[in-house]
């Protein structure tokens, strides 16, 4: 969330509480990483636009907070950066320097728009010109959700060239998918009060999404407190949020780029990395290296670390450095991100400006890439 809304690959792995298609991830990426494989990549995908997107109706559509950000591909660009992959590999042309890294899968400047601005574009189509009789704001999450612009997606562009559609694309698909009634919502917008009755019928179709198991307005409802801290901050803060959409206090400097330092000295060539090297980026998480020697400029090879908790784990430095991971055991246990914070400068860039010094609760997670085995 902004003001931290710019990332690149290397910056800490933080996926939202609750959110264990994120976690499968993670944990997956580690395998591949860590894999021993001469020839893998990490491709992280952003949210895919297209017809799928648009005929969404799922209750996450309100954990997506209104000044949420997302460098958004289109699906057609999506498809054709896996394709130029193969072709490129198969026909020789693909740079040999593309394999053993990661990368962010983002369709460019012409992708980037925060929810907000994405409603706007969307409902404008059907002639609103006021999204307070659409949106409810108590209903949507403020934080908790996953989202950036990228400051690095370049790279994977400048190797696969993918990149065709921009945000258009989506609003073109979601009018498809809307059919008819684009010209009765434009008819009924345009009459006196048209716009609060085209907003009440839409609100009503939002209601069993609100009310499901995943929805905002269940958890407020139920009184459900770990929900609420996770996607509001508190009950006072859900309670101090407006009724209407035009009066949230909106954030607008999306230009200004705060950058996460990685803890180590990014300038120096991948083969001048040390055991010093190393020493310091895991003093800056919080831990320590235990390993006594390191190749130089090896970026393979597991060494062994000591986590802020005192969980002992091996990790390559590719895995730490480049993917941001870092102890696997916290990483499996819990979200308990408060109180990693307080004993990690690397982890507390993410959290810090974005949370409270007493937010501290520990949400315990129900299942983890272990539990396949038994």
């Amino acid at each position: 969330m902004p003001p931290i809304h710019w990332g690149r690959v290397g910056d800490p792995i933080k996926p939202s509480m609750y959110d264990y298609y994120a976690v499968s991830k993670i944990a997956a990426e580690r395998y591949v990483i860590e894999s021993g494989l001469k020839y893998w990549v990490s491709l992280r995908q952003t949210g895919i636009i297209g017809e799928a997107m648009a005929k969404i109706r799922d209750a996450i559509q309100f954990h997506n907070c209104i000044d949420n950000v997302l460098e958004y591909v289109s699906d057609r660009d999506s498809g054709r950066a896996m394709r130029n992959l193969c072709a490129f590999d198969a026909d020789g042309t693909l740079d040999p320097s593309f394999w053993g890294h990661i990368y962010n899968i983002g369709g460019g400047e012409n992708c980037r728009i925060s929810t907000g601005e994405m409603y706007e574009a969307m409902y404008g189509e059907i002639g609103f010109t006021s999204l307070d009789s659409v949106i409810e704001p108590k209903y949507t999450a403020t934080r908790n959700f996953h989202g950036q612009y990228y400051l690095d997606s370049d790279k994977l562009e400048n190797y696969l060239h993918f990149r065709n559609d921009s945000m258009q694309y989506f609003i073109d698909e979601y009018l498809k998918e809307i059919g008819p009634a684009k010209d009765f919502g434009r008819m009924m917008c345009r009459l006196p009060k048209g716009q609060e009755l085209m907003g009440s019928i839409i609100r009503k179709t939002f209601e069993p999404l609100y009310h499901s198991e995943h929805g905002t307005k269940h958890f407020i409802e139920e009184n459900m407190e770990d929900h609420i801290e996770a996607y509001w901050g508190s009950r006072k803060a859900w309670e101090a949020l407006p009724e209407k959409y035009s009066r949230l206090d909106r954030f607008t400097d999306w230009d200004k780029v705060v950058v996460i330092d990685h803890g180590y000295d990014e300038t120096k060539p991948e083969e001048e990395l040390d055991l010093d090297d190393m020493k310091k980026a895991a003093e800056f998480r919080g831990g320590v290296c235990l390993s006594d020697e390191m190749i130089k400029g090896d970026w393979k090879t597991k060494l062994k670390f000591r986590c802020a908790f005192g969980h002992e784990f091996n990790a390559s430095p590719r895995l730490v450095l480049e993917g941001g991971h870092w102890c696997d055991e916290c990483e499996r246990k819990s979200w308990n991100y408060g109180n990693r914070a307080k004993v990690d400068p690397f982890f507390a860039q993410v959290w810090k400006p974005l949370h409270d010094e007493d937010e501290t609760r520990e949400y315990p997670k129900a299942v983890s890439e272990t539990d396949i085995d038994k």
